[in-house]
């Protein structure tokens, strides 16, 4: 009863952030993620879900572009990252995104090693593996 009554509230606030978003109401949104956030992490296995790992990767997001902060929302998909039994399509996305955030924060190799992470989980995906080889075509062009 208490697992069921945790989704809901969770699934309610995860709506509403969309929605506040969708609005162009961020704020509301970070609000309302952060304490989904909150439940789940005061929830026994709650950051054991996937819907956690939603829950940060979105976060991530809102934070990145409300702040211009990519190191912040990089430490919340790292969290994701580490959620265990994830769907192979919400793995990839953290680690497309956490390559994108590095790349913003100046750091090319981890955004390699994520991007290379990316095509792990998900062999072929066309955005990993063309960001990617912008990154190795942005190498060679510094290369003497």
């Amino acid at each position: 009863m208490e697992a069921q009554r945790l989704a809901q509230t969770v699934g309610e606030r995860v709506r509403r952030a969309r929605e506040a978003a969708a609005r162009g109401e961020n704020g509301r949104a970070v609000e309302e993620l952060s304490e989904a956030r909150a439940a789940l992490e005061h929830a026994s296995g709650g950051t054991a879900q996937a819907i956690y790992a939603t829950v940060l990767v979105e976060l991530a997001t809102l934070r990145s572009s409300l702040h211009g902060d990519p190191r912040g929302a990089l430490e919340l998909l790292e969290q994701a990252w580490e959620v265990p039994d994830l769907p192979a399509a919400l793995r990839a996305r953290v680690a497309r995104d956490a390559g994108a955030l590095s790349v913003l924060a100046a750091d090319l190799e981890g955004a390699r090693q994520w991007y290379a992470r990316a095509l792990e989980v998900e062999p072929g995906d066309p955005e990993a593996a063309s960001r990617l080889r912008v990154l190795d075509l942005a190498e060679g062009d510094r290369s003497p």
